[in-house]
């Protein structure tokens, strides 16, 4: 056994280590940009055709086999049409290391949460509806350049005047990230996804839309029911609770900003 072991380190020279050490980032980084629930439902049925393709190859099933052959052959072009977003942010994000958030301090979040959740409250008051989106470790650059840029501090008043119903800014998000107000007037693409968001208006689609390709936090407000909801990871969780508001964004926006290695998911 250890002959064996012995055998294997004096075949392997710096340039294999350095081989396995670029791999081991570029398959970590796939993981990471396949984070998304949509992308891995994707993943899991072209590995499904992968299957269903060696199978046609041992089994002789010639029109199944000629089939997928053709898929496969154009699987770098449909991969690149599936996945656009996914790839897009995921190389906007590519080089970022997993410490580059580490010197924020836990309780400036706090802080700006609070600052959040306040106007929030006073917004659900007057009755106003309100979208937010909350960057985490994928760049929303593609969506923030859409909209009018600050780059002002997290402040509740501003908050409330950029989303009151007298605002020019009103209908679109207001994006939030890196200890900023970043934009605001942003219009997001809406969701694809099937008959789960029947029952949803536009600002919950467009929600829901973001946190289909990106690892944002997307928080909610409804006009018409008061309703406020966060969207994560293709998922969203009723939080009309200010407790429980203030609960899942310290989960889901803290540690996405800490670039946490587990893959968070609202139940």
């Amino acid at each position: 056994m250890f002959d064996l072991i012995n055998l294997v380190i004096a075949q392997v020279n710096w340039n294999d280590i350095f081989d396995i050490i670029l791999v081991t980032v570029l398959i970590y980084k796939a993981l990471i940009i396949m984070r998304s629930t949509k992308m891995t439902k994707v993943v899991l049925g072209l590995m499904t055709l992968f299957i269903l393709f060696l199978l046609s190859i041992t089994f002789h099933f010639e029109a199944l086999n000629w089939l997928l052959s053709n898929f496969f052959d154009s699987i770098f072009i449909i991969i690149l049409v599936l996945f656009q977003d996914q790839i897009r942010n995921g190389l906007a994000s590519f080089f970022k290391t997993s410490g580059s958030l580490g010197g924020i301090k836990k309780n400036r979040f706090h802080t700006e949460i609070e600052e959040v959740i306040e106007a929030v409250r006073v917004l659900q008051e007057k009755g106003n509806g309100a979208l937010f989106i909350f960057e985490n470790g994928q760049s929303l650059s593609n969506y923030t350049v859409n909209g009018t840029i600050l780059d002002t501090k997290i402040n509740a008043n501003i908050l409330i005047a950029l989303a009151s119903v007298d605002s020019p800014l009103h209908d679109g998000a207001i994006a939030i990230g890196k200890g900023r107000i970043l934009s605001a007037g942003i219009f997001l693409p809406l969701s694809r996804s099937g008959d789960g968001i029947r029952h949803f208006g536009s600002r919950h689609r467009a929600a829901l839309g973001l946190a289909e390709v990106t690892d944002a936090v997307v928080l909610t407000l409804s006009e018409e029911t008061k309703e406020i909801r966060l969207f994560h990871n293709a998922k969203s969780i009723f939080c009309n609770d200010i407790k429980v508001l203030r609960s899942n964004l310290l989960k889901f926006w803290i540690r996405g900003n800490q670039n946490n290695r587990k893959v968070l998911a609202i139940e």
